[in-house]
């Protein structure tokens, strides 16, 4: 081999030096004993950086890593130049003493020799260097020797080279993702993180079971990390941005997945995924949600898309999910949706969050703007402190009667009539929010409830429950919107909350309200009322 001959050429011209040093000491001696003993010092310093070469020379060949040799290398050429600076000056002294042409010729021509052999070193660990890089490389990224690993990445003069060696790794190691990762984690170089990301970007998108949207993260953040701690890296964008393609694409498989399955857990992996893109991206986390529900809706129940936009953990998360569902809904015509309900429900609970200060002054003027735009029932319902309900027949109010018009000693009559103090509501919703409970503010803790027994076989009654607790099912009412107005009915006996023509017989303004037992026909004004804020 290479290395061999360069050790047989260094011997030669060991043997050529020491027949010099002995022509120096007997041929042509210097002037004075004191001048000789000098020279002959020089020379056995150059005798000994020859040395030096010789055995780097045979460790080379036979190195694990020329780390160690590199070392030595540098070491020798550090003995050389102080070794110039010894031979300058004995050289000078030599020709004031009157030291001969010839010694100084000689001696001369030995410091060339050495430098020659000291040339050809340098040249030749250059060479095998080159020739040993990668798999030196590889090895220090395997025995996580990532200090060493990226001084050999720098040599590396293309992204060709760096990925080479990533795919060596990536292939043949066991942990190959995470002892990658660490690498590029560490690394310090801006350029040969961009190179290492691109390459394993590539190696995981080749492989199906890599397809782990936790891992295009993390090198995500690695590389924006990278980016954060060096002020010239315009250059990585790029690679950036085609993670961030990766990133957004397997999410979007994975929400849609969620939401046909109907499942998005708190704490699970879906809600894990969502968190960690918030806190690599917040930006790039709303585009993700924006896009999951503009692909969504019209195709899925916006119940379930809902759902899961308010499963994810944080406030700004949420409160994108409900911009974009409730604009779609709006475009779309369809604000009499069941799904509005909820979502003024969300955007009540948003409004109420200790975290609704974080929202940055656009985000919640966004939400104060969709509470505007809701439908006038939808509204009233979460957001005053308590309501009227204003039939549109009668043009008349739901109104809790007096201790004269009561039922019996437990039921209070119900009435629509011209508005009274007895006319004011305030409203709740059931523990799992799909329902609501109507309370009387006159007569606390008064539930409205639909009774079990009947008026006749159309009618059922209504009562407020004088004992001051809600009766399960019987005290829950859904919301249906119908534009301004909405039908109340009955959770228990899916009957519609209507006014009656029946009037009390000892009065003209009470008129008696009972939810309709054949449950037909609710379209008819007497079935519909506006909630309305109390004057």
């Amino acid at each position: 081999m290479w290395f061999y001959s360069v050790f047989v050429c260094c011997l030669l011209m060991a043997q050529i030096n020491i027949n010099l040093a002995k022509n120096i000491a007997t041929t042509d001696n210097p002037s004075t004993d004191e001048d000789g003993d000098r020279l002959l010092n020089v020379q056995t310093k150059l005798l000994k950086i020859q040395d030096e070469i010789i055995s780097i020379t045979a460790e080379m060949g036979i190195a694990e890593t020329l780390d160690f040799v590199s070392d030595k290398v540098a070491a020798t050429e550090r003995h050389f130049e102080s070794f110039k600076e010894d031979l300058s000056k004995e050289l000078m002294k030599q020709t004031m003493s009157g030291c001969s042409l010839n010694a100084k010729k000689m001696l001369n021509n030995q410091y060339v020799a050495v430098a020659f052999q000291l040339k050809n070193l340098k040249s030749s660990l250059k060479a095998y260097q080159e020739k040993r890089l990668p798999s030196d490389t590889i090895e220090d990224i395997k025995a996580l020797r990532f200090e060493l690993a990226e001084q050999k990445l720098k040599q590396m003069k293309n992204f060709e080279d760096v990925s080479k060696i990533i795919r060596a790794v990536y292939t043949n190691c066991s942990d190959n993702f995470d002892v990658l990762a660490n690498l590029i984690e560490s690394l310090k170089d801006i350029r040969i993180i961009d190179f290492s990301v691109r390459a394993l970007q590539q190696e995981m998108a080749k492989n199906d079971q890599q397809r782990s949207p936790f891992k295009w993260i993390r090198l995500a953040q690695i590389l924006k990390t990278g980016l954060i701690n060096q002020s010239k890296a315009e250059f990585a964008h790029g690679t950036e941005d085609e993670l961030k393609h990766s990133i957004r694409d397997f999410t979007l498989e994975a929400l849609n997945a969620s939401v046909s399955r109907g499942k998005f857990e708190r704490n699970g992996e879906m809600d894990n995924l969502t968190t960690a893109i918030y806190l690599l991206d917040p930006l790039q986390s709303e585009s993700i949600i924006e896009e999951f529900v503009a692909t969504n809706y019209g195709q899925v129940s916006a119940k379930k898309i809902l759902e899961t936009i308010l499963s994810h953990r944080f406030i700004q998360q949420r409160a994108k999910g409900i911009s974009v569902l409730f604009w779609e809904i709006k475009n779309a015509e369809n604000l009499n949706s069941d799904v509005v309900i909820k979502i003024a429900s969300a955007l009540h609970k948003l409004r109420l969050d200790k975290e609704f200060e974080n929202l940055t002054k656009a985000q919640q003027d966004e939400v104060d703007k969709i509470i505007e735009n809701l439908p006038v029932c939808a509204r009233n319902l979460f957001f005053l402190p308590s309501v009227c309900f204003w039939n549109k027949a009668k043009e008349e109010y739901l109104t809790a009667g007096n201790m004269s018009s009561n039922y019996d000693n437990s039921r209070r009559n119900v009435f629509s009539t011209d508005p009274l103090p007895e006319s004011q509501w305030k409203v709740n919703t059931t523990g799992d929010g799909e329902n609501f409970l109507f309370s009387s503010r006159t007569y606390a803790e008064e539930y409205l409830y639909a009774a079990a027994f009947d008026f006749n076989e159309d009618l059922r009654y209504v009562f407020n429950w004088i004992p001051g607790k809600n009766l399960d099912k019987q005290s829950e009412w859904s919301i249906e919107l119908d534009d301004d107005y909405c039908f109340i009915k009955s959770a228990m006996y899916n009957e519609y909350l209507f006014s009656s023509n029946i009037k009390r017989p000892d009065t003209n303004n009470l008129r008696y309200v009972f939810t309709w037992v054949p449950g037909h026909s609710i379209r008819e004004p007497k079935f519909q009322w506006q909630i309305r804020k109390c004057n």
